[in-house]
């Protein structure tokens, strides 16, 4: 709110731009210049965490950091337009109304998909060397500013227009078309996502593969079932007296630390070894379990 008013402000003072073109040029250029990277400072905090694992994680924590960010913004702009309610009650309410609708729908996701592009791109970068990591974060900046700028863009050429009658028509023309661009969002989110599922049933099928081979930790007919989302969510196959929850959890993990402690850079790549072999006891532990329920009857 800060960042943008002082900007709003510097640009008016500049003079560079018409009072139409101010409001413009603020909403859609500054706006996601200045929203994203503020986005995106819890992203930098949480990606320092040990949970950060994958694309999926990146993901997710993006698109929670963007739907909270939405709620927030919609909660002022809401309380806003309680003056033009209680002058215009009819009037007042529909446009309400027709704010709420956009906002909730439209806005929430643009900052949902927006963040999530960026908080996905940091979690690849994690663990990359500093040309590949600065590559891949500016990519994720870069693409996250241009949704926003695109949506903004869209719901506020109107103020462009100086004369009434057409700029009410350009705004009825784009309400519709911003539909059309949240469908987009929607299936861009999706497709994303999918992609960073993906990746994550690559890297757990990969390494699990490995591990079974190089170091018996775990039978290597479990792997096609702990690489699949769908199948370890609804199937039974860990062996009876094994709590599956568990062994996905620390098998999965298993196989995020062989990949991240091959991959990590010297200065922090002893704790994903450390860690590798801990989940190691881990997993062995937890299978185990069978030997003694077994046993036990």
């Amino acid at each position: 709110l800060v960042g943008n008013t002082v900007a709003g402000n510097y640009i008016q003072e500049v003079g560079w731009f018409s009072r139409e073109q101010v409001g413009f040029v603020q909403v859609t250029f500054i706006a996601p210049l200045i929203e994203e990277p503020s986005k995106a400072i819890v992203l930098f905090f949480i990606a320092r965490s040990r949970y950060f694992n994958t694309m999926t994680d990146g993901f997710v924590y993006g698109a929670a950091a963007g739907l909270g960010f939405g709620m927030t913004e919609n909660f002022f702009y809401f309380s806003n337009l309680h003056d033009l309610i209680m002058e215009y009650p009819t009037g007042g309410f529909g446009a309400w109304v027709d704010l709420v609708t956009v906002r909730s729908l439209g806005s929430a996701m643009l900052h949902a998909v927006a963040s999530s592009c960026l908080g996905a791109a940091l979690a690849w970068a994690r663990f990359r060397g500093r040309l590949p990591s600065g590559m891949a974060i500016l990519l994720g900046f870069v693409i996250a500013m241009g949704i926003h700028a695109l949506w903004n863009g869209l719901a506020s050429v109107s103020m462009l227009e100086t004369r009434p009658a057409r700029a009410a028509a350009v705004t009825e023309g784009l309400h519709y078309l911003l539909y059309v661009v949240f469908a987009l969002e929607f299936l861009m989110v999706f497709c994303i996502f999918q992609l960073c599922l993906l990746n994550e049933r690559k890297i757990i099928r990969e390494e699990l593969i490995r591990e079974s081979e190089e170091e018996g930790t775990l039978p290597p007919d479990h792997v096609p079932a702990l690489g699949n989302n769908l199948v370890r969510s609804l199937q039974r196959f860990a062996p009876p007296g094994v709590p599956q929850e568990a062994y996905i959890r620390a098998a999965t993990t298993l196989a995020f630390r062989r990949a991240q402690a091959r991959i990590a850079p010297k200065s922090i790549r002893s704790f994903y070894q450390q860690d590798l072999v801990r989940l190691r006891g881990e997993v062995r532990a937890i299978l185990s379990e069978e030997v003694v329920i077994l046993d036990s009857t």
